[in-house]
């Protein structure tokens, strides 16, 4: 690898690797040396040489990534190498995927052991998706390389984005909110249109350009904009931008509207970010919460079959793709595994989809961390007068996979394989995780004026005055955490609240009339199976029923295998 001095256009360091030769060197670089013309010369206006190290193939530490980009329909493998100066992408892998690339002035590409052999004209831009789920603009040089990899991410955007580099997990994660663009070398002109042919000015009009109309901005440094701006005829725009968190970033490029607080008292508006149906749809960051997904020893995930569906079907499939995908909560997957998906119908006659993951669960080492017993959740708040209820949106999806985890939640369908980079529903684990999680943060409340299961937070109080700091307190936290919920299924100062299948108010605990009506029309029991049903289902309830074994007691008979379910009808 290259020093960085090298990549500043002083002199090189010397490499004693073998691996280092100018044979190795050649080696990445396809096309023949002499296939340049005398007369392409590096433009005047710039002085800068881009410098490629092929040599980093030959090594076996080499870091190799799978990424992907949204014009590119599969994932495509990428070495990070901080002896190249710059990013670099196959020509003609950029020809096959029909990527938009643009002329630039001509720049002399320098192999490692010094030698230049041709010139570089092209440069193509593409949205990056990295494993770790950020989403970046890279520009790449357009050159051959050697057919191992498509493109190579080299020092400059190293030094753009100083990523954390696990060579062990051979991942990259990043320290914070990585900038739009990389800054580029000093040494190197950028990239710029490499003919420009004046234009006469028009009247000003009050009408906007529409945006297929828009130029390509390609001047990204201070020394190619004055440049440009000495043109005749030519037209300069600034625009002066500041950083931002990554979540941040992409919540301020979707059309947020202000969410619905009909129902929520004015005294909270001031967390109506809490209940923004679109910042519960970004990506969250990672956190140490993270489900992890570890496999008993030696077990592998399997690879399940695609079934059969509908038109209904795949309509509803293909939107939950796209949904899904907007939202980066999945991704196109490589993975060696895959579970199936199938669906179910609401009781609205709306379709849900569900991915069978019984295969992958089955293998999956178990997270024991408990969940609280509903009995026990309801006797601390027996006594209180005033409730409120927060039910959570995409609880589940607030959640990430662990990094390196993301390949084992894959799921096969007609259109492709995708895996969550989000927790999602089926998985074993997952209650647990989240549970872990929302205990973490209501930890010091619990019991106290807050009890939780789940996606479900239930606070109590005992007066008005103290139940509205109870109530900011968790809407506060709720924010810190990037936990939102959904107003429309929120309840705000009740003197009665329905909660798990129970009704909690002053004068006691009831059952919820749902689940009463439930158990009165229940069809009459034909089998042996139908009775433990009823049976599971109704004691549940046996602590609201005065004698219930003895009431049941019957019923409890027709299960026994030695009486036969004749005698009893």
């Amino acid at each position: 690898m290259t020093s960085r001095k090298d990549v500043e256009g002083q002199p090189r360091s010397r490499c004693a690797s073998p691996g280092c030769s100018s044979e190795g060197a050649k080696k990445l670089v396809r096309g023949p040396p002499n296939s340049v013309p005398r007369e392409d010369r590096v433009d005047s206006s710039g002085t800068g040489i881009l410098r490629l190290n092929a040599s980093a193939l030959s090594d076996p530490h080499a870091l190799l990534l799978d990424l992907y980009s949204d014009p590119i329909p599969t994932p495509f493998r990428a070495l990070i190498d901080s002896g190249s100066s710059h990013c670099f992408i196959d020509s003609e892998f950029a020809k096959v995927h029909h990527l938009p690339t643009t002329a630039v002035t001509p720049i002399r590409l320098q192999l490692f052991d010094g030698t230049s052999n041709q010139l570089i004209n092209l440069f193509t831009s593409l949205p990056v998706h990295f494993p770790s789920g950020e989403v970046l603009n890279i520009d790449f040089y357009v050159t051959p390389l050697d057919k191992s990899v498509s493109a190579v991410l080299g020092y400059s955007w190293l030094s753009a984005y100083n990523p954390l580099i696990d060579w062990k997990k051979r991942s990259v994660q990043f320290r914070s909110a990585p900038p739009t663009r990389p800054v580029s070398d000093p040494t190197v002109p950028p990239p710029a249109p490499a003919v420009r042919t004046p234009v006469t000015p028009e009247p000003p009009t009050l009408t906007s350009p529409t945006p297929t109309s828009a130029p390509r901005i390609s001047l990204v440094n201070a020394a190619a904009f004055a440049r440009a701006c000495k043109l005749s005829g030519s037209a300069s725009y600034t625009l002066n931008l500041t950083a931002s968190d990554l979540a941040t970033a992409r919540s301020s490029s979707l059309s947020d509207s202000p969410p619905d607080l009909t129902g929520v008292p004015e005294e909270y508006h001031e967390f109506a970010d809490v209940f923004s149906k679109t910042k519960a749809d970004i990506l969250p960051e990672h956190r140490p919460y993270d489900l992890k997904i570890d496999l008993e020893e030696g077990a592998t995930p399997p690879l399940g079959p695609i079934y059969s569906l509908s038109k209904l079907e795949l309509d509803t499939l293909r939107e939950y793709i796209d949904e899904n995908l907007r939202s980066g909560f999945i991704r196109p997957s490589n993975s060696p595994c895959g579970a199936p998906v199938l669906f179910v119908k609401k009781k609205d006659g709306s379709l849900r989809l569900c991915v069978d993951y019984r295969g992958l669960n089955k293998i999956t080492r178990k997270d024991r961390y408990p969940l609280p017993l509903v009995s026990d959740l309801l006797d601390a708040p027996r006594k209180a007068r005033i409730y409120t209820k927060i039910d959570l949106r995409h609880a589940y999806n607030l959640v990430r996979i662990a990094p390196g985890d993301e390949w084992k939640t894959a799921f096969r369908t007609r259109y492709g394989s995708f895996e969550w980079l989000v927790m999602p529903f089926g998985l074993s684990n997952a209650p647990a995780a989240f549970q872990r999680f929302v205990n973490d943060i209501f930890a010091d409340m619990l019991d106290v004026c807050v009890i939780v299961y789940l996606d479900d937070i239930l606070i109590y109080s005992d007066n008005p005055e103290q139940h509205r700091k109870h109530v900011k307190e968790v809407l506060r936290r709720l924010r810190k955490h990037r936990l939102y919920a959904r107003a429309d299924k929120c309840e705000f100062h009740t003197d009665s609240v329905e909660y798990l299948g129970y009704i909690l108010s002053p004068s006691g605990l009831t059952m919820a009339e749902l689940k009463v009506k439930a158990i009165l029309d229940w069809p009459e029991p034909r089998k042996v199976r139908d009775i433990q049903s009823f049976l599971g289902f109704a004691n549940f309830y046996r602590r609201f029923i005065p004698n219930y074994s003895e009431i049941v007691l019957p019923l409890t008979r027709l299960t026994r295998k030695s009486v036969p379910w004749q005698q009893l009808l």
